[in-house]
């Protein structure tokens, strides 16, 4: 249930988890072990607080290599729209965020949950008049961000819930600002991933010990 969830969660934390979980990343192993802990750090995006510059770094160092796949991308992308629900770190997010072309593609090749996540993560970074969001508009609307949120408005694969968090995307790249933090719904599968990612990490060093 949702307490045990937390439960999982605050233990998995204290044992600084993300980290080890982020060093999956970059090992030579199996890419199922790679998309399982991607998805644990969507996951935990957001609630490791210490730990998380080096996810957002980890992660997206990792999004430019040849090891991630779409699905990887993917879960990136719901972990750093779970991170944006913090105004704390947008600036980081920002900073650490892969090329935004390859960000936005995900607006058109993704899965829902992909174009959701990118979407959310496009509203919470642009809203304001920071320096920060100023800088992200630009770089979202250069890698054609509100060409392709338009486009995804009328794909009929998309579910109504995408359209309305993609309208509110447009709203803030164009300078409209909509407000409340949209998160993905990778969080709620917190315990499942997370024991998924740490049986295949700590059978990956065990094998190759």
């Amino acid at each position: 249930d949702h307490e045990k969830s937390e439960q999982v969660v605050e233990l998995i934390v204290a044992q600084d988890t993300p980290k080890l979980i982020c060093n999956l990343l970059f090992q030579d192993h199996k890419p199922e072990v790679k998309e399982c802990a991607t998805c644990a750090l969507a996951a935990l995006a957001g609630r490791a607080a210490d730990s998380g510059a080096y996810m957002i770094q980890s992660m997206s160092t990792f999004a430019e290599s040849d090891g991630c796949d779409l699905k990887c991308r993917e879960n990136i992308v719901c972990a750093f729209c779970n991170f944006s629900m913090a105004d704390a770190m947008h600036v980081q997010l920002i900073e650490g965020l892969p090329p935004m072309e390859h960000v936005v593609e995900l607006l058109v090749v993704g899965s829902n949950l992909a174009k959701r996540a990118t979407a959310g993560l496009l509203t919470n970074l642009a809203g304001g008049e920071t320096p920060a969001a100023r800088k992200f508009r630009r770089s979202a609307n250069n890698a054609g961000a509100v060409g392709a949120l338009r486009a995804m408005s009328s794909d009929p694969t998309v579910t109504l819930e995408i359209r309305h968090v993609a309208a509110l995307a447009l709203q803030n790249l164009e300078g409209g600002y909509a407000t409340g933090a949209l998160g993905s719904s990778m969080a709620l599968c917190v315990p499942v991933v997370i024991a998924i990612a740490l049986y295949w990490g700590f059978a990956v060093l065990w094998w190759g010990r």
